[in-house]
This record gives structure tokens, C-alpha cells and sequence, in this order.
């Protein structure tokens, strides 16, 4: 069997797929500053439900 010693094209590091994590599914990508209209309006619909 040949084969050829061609170098793969270089993958940019910023378009590789980050893995998931299950154990932190919950966790949000913005900084938490305290209470905000959402937050409040999101957790009256989680007492709610």
C-alpha cells in the first residue's frame, strides 16, 4: 500500500468544534451584574410553571 507524505492544509484553531459538556449545559455566556428586567421576567415564568 502507498501513500503520500502530502501535509494536510493547516485547520484554523478558531473553526474547530468545541466538545459539549453535559455537566454544564446551564451555564450562560454573559457575565452575571446582577437583576435585570429579563432575569426577573424569567424567573416569575420559572415560579410560575
Amino acid at each position: 500500500m502507498i501513500t503520500s507524505n502530502r501535509p494536510k492544509p493547516p485547520i484554523n484553531v478558531l473553526d474547530k468544534r468545541v466538545p459539549r459538556n453535559p455537566k454544564y449545559e446551564n451555564v450562560q455566556a454573559t457575565i452575571d451584574t446582577g437583576d435585570s428586567l429579563t432575569k426577573f421576567l424569567k424567573r416569575n415564568e420559572e415560579l410560575r410553571a
